[in-house]
């Protein structure tokens, strides 16, 4: 079994590799059915008028991203986040059915952290807006050094948030 974590950048070409062009076809589709209702579905209205280019371009322009894990070129597990000036903010970690109860999404979320104290220029993250049970506890388990970072992190202001300590 081949396992691979990948991620978008904002400056991928989505003809570049098989991966990249997988990852920006499960970013197209998500972005094309989100949940209805959500946040992103009322703000990004105008997805349903453009084509999967200029819908990819604008994704990147408005500095969304996702993280993969592909086992055997098939998505395990994602991670969406948007970024906004020295902040990441995660609004959904998710892991296909027949995986979850394997840690993966708690690897993934390692990752994602690991990826943003590596990203120049991002201070503080957000993990969880306290709506979703397994999440909040996921942030808190950061807090509380169960992820065994490489580095340190406090509790930001206000829920879900998070420090990188440098």
């Amino acid at each position: 079994m081949v396992t691979q974590i990948v991620r978008t950048n904002g400056l991928i070409d989505i003809e570049t590799t098989a991966s990249v062009a997988l990852m920006n076809n499960y970013l197209l589709h998500w972005a094309r059915n989100p949940d209805p209702g959500s946040w992103f579905d009322w703000m990004t209205f105008w997805r349903h008028w453009v084509s999967d280019q200029t819908l990819l371009h604008w994704l990147f322009r408005l500095r969304y991203g996702c993280q993969l894990l592909l086992e055997d070129e098939n998505v395990v597990s994602h991670i969406f986040h948007q970024r906004h000036g020295d902040e990441l903010h995660l609004f959904s970690i998710f892991t296909i059915e027949p995986r979850q109860n394997e840690g993966i999404a708690k690897r993934m979320l390692r990752e994602w952290l690991v990826t943003a104290w590596n990203t120049p220029g991002i201070n503080k993250v957000r993990i969880s807006a306290g709506n979703d049970e397994a999440v909040a506890h996921m942030y808190e388990s950061v807090l509380s050094g169960a992820y065994h970072l490489p580095f340190e992190v406090t509790r930001g202001n206000g829920p879900g948030w998070v420090n990188l300590i440098r």
